[in-house]
Parts: structure tokens; C-alpha cells; sequence
């Protein structure tokens, strides 16, 4: 039986990634979204300076770029103030949910 990822995960817990075989999700209160979501700005952020500064990874560091960006903007997009449900899989496609 495959696990439908598109709904919280009921075994998913607040302040730790829960182990799938299809990759990791996680509960994350308010605050801890709004962490979540600052960090993948500064890494979209850095991502994108290391694309300038160094023209042959400039693909690479521009697909990081793009990816955290969304990820961050679907963080905050989310969160109603109750926190969001994160669920990423091996392939790096994420579910983001409003708790």
C-alpha cells in the first residue's frame, strides 16, 4: 500500500523529521515555519551569490536558487498562524500544508 503524501502524515511529529520510504515530513509550529522559511531565504540568497560569483556552477546555484525560494514562499504562504505540515521526498518534491 502507498502512502498518500498528499495529507498530513497522522505519524508526522512536531520538532523532528519522521523517516519515510519516500522521504522525510515534519510539523512545524508558527514560529518554528517562520524559522524554517528565513533559513531557505538565506540559502536561496547564497545560492544565487555563488551562481554570480562563480559562472560555471551558475546552472546549479540558480536551480538552488529557484528551490528554496518556492520552498520559503510556499512556507509562508501556508502558514496561517497554526504552523504548516512539510513533507519532502528523495526526488526533492515537497508538500506543504496548513496545520
Amino acid at each position: 500500500m502507498v502512502p498518500d503524501i498528499s495529507t498530513p502524515a497522522l505519524n508526522a511529529v512536531y520538532n523532528q523529521w519522521t523517516y519515510h520510504w519516500w522521504g522525510y515530513d515534519r510539523k512545524f509550529t508558527n514560529t518554528q515555519a517562520k524559522e524554517l522559511a528565513g533559513q531557505c531565504d538565506l540559502i536561496a540568497i547564497g545560492a544565487g551569490a555563488a551562481s554570480a560569483i562563480f559562472p560555471p556552477i551558475a546552472a546549479l546555484g540558480g536551480l538552488s536558487a529557484a528551490y528554496y525560494a518556492l520552498l520559503a514562499n510556499r512556507i509562508n504562504a501556508n502558514n496561517q498562524g497554526n504552523g504548516v505540515y512539510v513533507a519532502i521526498t528523495w526526488a526533492a518534491v515537497f508538500n506543504i500544508e496548513p496545520l
